[in-house]
């Protein structure tokens, strides 16, 4: 195996680590965490590299170490050592990527983030012809719950598509990457292979968009439901290099979405009016909101002592909230500071004034194939990381090592075009 290609592959076998889980027991993403460190230190050690980083990653690596720190003299341990796994994955793939630039090529980043996309929603498909065809006993023997701390078996969940269209059938888990998280890989999918890019330098068969679509619609829930809609706010306000804002492209996109709310905002949205679901839903969102703000102030800002603290209060359905009472706040401030200067600098590489100025360029195409790379990416990181007002999906098994992966593709890229438009202008 070539090491560039090393992120890929560990991104790639992490999406069955849930299921291998299940099956032996061993939780195996601690295992899969030293592997990734021991090929990478030996690799940087032959290489007389091994001290050798990016300046920005070595100040996270600086902070992390440093919370850490506070973590074990406070009688904590590494309180935040597993939330932080996305953080530590990043920093070696970004690192292969930077040493070796001359050899990450866009379309070898585009290909692979395709051949993940593509497994997932086969994945996805398989799953729902077992719960079609009426095998959900058969699927639960497959992902058993094994009591493992890190996943749990396949689960009954209620499918309002089906319930509204009299169908038999539950709602989909995602046999790969654990429970719940189906209807947000669909989203992911959605954003991944959505036509409604201007300057995409990549080509994909429109079946693998449809497909997500029908997945995100046959098995709904209400976390999807508000990504697809945080996807849409993106797309027709701040987005750059997007169709819809053309106006002979917006008139046709506006009326498909509005055919496809029609169709399907009564077993989607509707529910919530239901007086009893209404107020439960109220219940479980406010009552994270007054949990946190009724801390210590120092809980607040730093995190509960008691590593159980968070798991008192079973109702609170906000998972950043539950997230941000373990570890506190300096950790998720850094994070979204991240993301929102990453994603800020992304979609400013498709600004009029920069396209414009590279268009008749011989490098355009690799200008806008770094661009295009680091824009979807880092915007399915932030859709995947919207998903914690609810869920904690982003902690799973797999999809931690995705976001990595998608996280270093976009910072990576973002530098290479950088590069690009600075050496055009001079």
């Amino acid at each position: 195996m070539k090491i560039q290609n090393l992120p890929f592959y560990i991104t790639l076998s992490s999406l069955f680590l849930p299921l291998f889980v299940v099956q032996t027991g061993l939780d195996a993403h601690r295992l899969l965490l030293v592997f990734v460190y021991f090929v990478y230190m030996s690799w940087t050690t032959v290489k007389g590299i091994l001290f050798k980083s990016n300046k920005i990653l070595f100040y996270y690596l600086i902070f992390f170490i440093f919370l850490f720190s506070l973590d074990i003299v406070n009688g904590r341990g590494l309180r935040n050592f597993s939330y932080s796994h996305i953080f530590l994955y990043t920093f070696v793939f970004l690192n292969i990527f930077y040493f070796l630039h001359k050899m990450i090529k866009p379309e070898m980043l585009y290909s692979q983030i395709n051949t993940i996309f593509k497994i997932i929603l086969v994945a996805l498909v398989i799953e729902l012809l077992f719960l079609i065809s009426g095998n959900f006993d058969l699927l639960q023997k497959i992902y058993p719950d094994v009591g493992a701390s890190t996943v749990q078996g396949f689960r009954s969940y209620h499918n309002r598509f089906a319930t509204f269209f009299n169908l038999n059938f539950d709602g989909l888990n995602s046999l790969i990457t654990g429970n719940q998280i189906a209807n947000t890989l669909a989203v992911l999918s959605m954003i991944w292979f959505s036509p409604f890019y201007e300057n995409k330098p990549f080509k994909n068969k429109p079946i693998w968009f449809f497909i997500s679509v029908i997945l995100f619609f046959v098995s709904p829930n209400m976390t999807g439901a508000v990504l697809v809609v945080c996807y849409l706010v993106l797309l027709f306000t701040i987005l750059n290099n997007v169709k819809v804002k053309k106006i002979n492209n917006f008139l046709p996109i506006f009326l498909a979405l509005i055919f496809l709310s029609l169709l399907s905002y009564r077993f989607i949205f509707l529910p919530l009016f239901d007086p009893s679901m209404l107020f439960y839903y109220i219940y479980i969102f406010v009552t994270p909101v007054l949990n946190y703000i009724s801390m210590d102030l120092i809980d607040i800002i730093y995190g509960h002592n008691s590593i159980n603290y968070a798991a008192r209060f079973y109702s609170n359905e906000i998972g950043l909230i539950r997230v941000a009472m373990v570890i506190g706040l300096p950790l998720i401030i850094l994070t979204f500071t991240s993301f929102f200067f990453i994603f800020k600098n992304s979609n400013n590489l498709f600004s009029k004034t920069k396209i414009k100025k590279v268009l008749n360029e011989s490098e355009f195409n690799a200008y806008t194939s770094y661009a295009y790379l680091s824009q979807v990416s880092i915007t399915l990181v932030i859709i995947w990381f919207i998903s914690t007002f609810h869920y904690l999906t982003v902690f799973r098994l797999g999809s931690v090592q995705i976001i990595s992966f998608l996280l270093s593709i976009s910072i990576f890229s973002l530098s290479k075009s950088e590069t690009i438009f600075k050496r055009l202008k001079k």
